[in-house]
């Protein structure tokens, strides 16, 4: 029981599981090591971990960063290698050039592009684990500074690697395979897990917490919806709502700080998904005529759920919009998944159009068929000459491209006459409708 006597299902024990599992994972630490270790010395440009094998006799390397990225399992000899030396002597050891150093192995270091060399002996409790060996693919690379300042970092490197070894073997057989419990074991080890957890990382029990409250709103449907209204600026008549999702659940807070923490903790796409699915049934609601606008992010238009749920909606009343505030990782999968979408007859918009370079990226590499003017660009554009120049621009561009605009935000009866004497024929905004229920649109007419 957490959290105000919240009981979290065997499910939750397992994820939170594995998240204290990953607190304590050595390879997570070591790489954090060789990735810092990168920016200490203005000449490195290598790192690497190296622990000492079962053997005693040869040191492997276990986590690479920078031009050692790629020797990942090189294996050194504690004879014939400086790293070797440099544990056998317990001290930090500086090669200025590889090739000209009869202690380096000059295969390795050939074999690496390695010229300069230092390497900081790992020892914890009086017992040697390895070598932290920082390299530069140029000769004379480093410094007596750069020396001094990693030899000086040894003890708490080599600490911070067995700790956490040790803190993985002890917390492994405190957990003793959760997937195995039944229901009332696990909830036996409520206790034992929710101590370990807020010891490790407090915020590993606040995010189980976060999952399992987005969980509920996905198990129990508790979402409803607000709609505003898009309108023809000529005609004052509707053509088109945007849907917003309300959550009822607790805490009391925004839709976007729902959607923050679902994306946080890994449940962003079921959330969007759901949202989007539940407000897609809504679609046969809204008046005759009209279409409705729904926010997805990237990751959810490329899972295949989503095409699966527009083959069952007539899609010729749907646009989808690309919602601006989540990277986009790949834009040849988003520009082929677009191209299905589209023959499945839904168009598609990209929101918050001005409110960076990224918006106009989204633009130039997707091409959609609506580009919606974001707020920033339309506030107080009636005096404001360089938001009118852009906006302009964003026009004539449109015109070109055969492509729709839509003006958000609309706010006043200024900003309204402006953006019609610019050419935009559709808007949006709390001039012409807050955002309501849906019975709101019905009859809805500015004209």
């Amino acid at each position: 029981m957490i959290d105000g006597g919240i009981s979290l299902p065997t499910d939750s024990y397992l994820k939170m599981a594995t998240l204290i599992q990953e607190a304590n994972d050595p390879m997570t630490i070591m790489q954090r090591v060789v990735d810092e270790s990168l920016k200490l010395s203005a000449g490195a440009d290598g790192a690497a971990v190296e622990l000492l094998d079962p053997d005693g006799c040869t040191l492997r390397h276990v986590c690479c960063a920078g031009s050692l990225w790629n020797s990942l399992g090189l294996r050194l000899d504690l004879e014939t290698s400086l790293s070797g030396k440099a544990v056998m002597s317990n001290s930090t050891l500086w090669c200025e050039d590889a090739e000209s150093d009869p202690r380096v192995d000059r295969k390795a270091s050939r074999q690496t592009g390695t010229a300069s060399i230092i390497c900081v002996p790992l020892v914890a409790s009086e017992k040697p684990l390895g070598v932290l060996q920082i390299t530069s693919t140029t000769p004379r690379a480093f410094t007596q500074t750069d020396m001094h300042i990693l030899g000086g970092l040894a003890e708490f490197v080599a600490i911070a690697i067995r700790n956490a070894t040790e803190m993985r073997r002890i917390t492994s057989y405190l957990l003793n395979k959760p997937e195995d419990d039944s229901p009332k074991e696990a909830e036996a080890k409520a206790p034992m897990f929710d101590f370990m957890a807020n010891v490790i990382d407090p915020a590993i029990s606040r995010n189980l917490m976060i999952r399992r409250r987005i969980s509920r709103i996905i198990e129990t449907g508790d979402v409803s919806f607000a709609f505003q209204p898009i309108i023809d600026l000529e005609e004052g008549t509707l053509v088109a709502a945007e849907v917003f999702a309300r959550f009822d659940g607790n805490p009391k807070s925004s839709p976007d700080l729902w959607f923050q923490d679902a994306h946080r903790t890994g449940l962003g796409m079921e959330l969007e998904l759901f949202t989007a699915a539940a407000a897609l049934r809504e679609l046969r609601n809204i008046p005759e005529g009209s279409t409705l606008a729904v926010n997805i992010g990237p990751e959810a238009i490329l899972s295949d759920r989503l095409t699966e749920l527009l083959k069952s909606i007539d899609t010729s009343r749907l646009i989808i919009e690309l919602t601006e505030h989540l990277r986009v990782e790949d834009y040849t999968r988003l520009v082929k998944r677009f191209l299905q979408i589209r023959q499945l007859g839904v168009r598609l918009a990209i929101d918050d159009t001005g409110s960076g370079f990224s918006s106009f990226s989204h633009i130039i590499k997707l091409a959609p068929d609506i580009m919606k003017l974001d707020r920033e660009l339309i506030r107080d554009i009636h005096k404001d000459p360089v938001r009118k120049s852009l906006t302009t621009a964003v026009v004539n561009f449109a015109d070109e491209t055969g492509t729709e605009v839509i003006a958000e935000g609309i706010e006043t009866e200024d900003e309204l006459a402006t953006l019609k004497g610019l050419g935009i024929k559709y808007g949006q905004g709390f001039l012409l409708g807050k955002p309501g229920p849906l019975s709101m649109l019905h009859g809805l007419s500015l004209s």
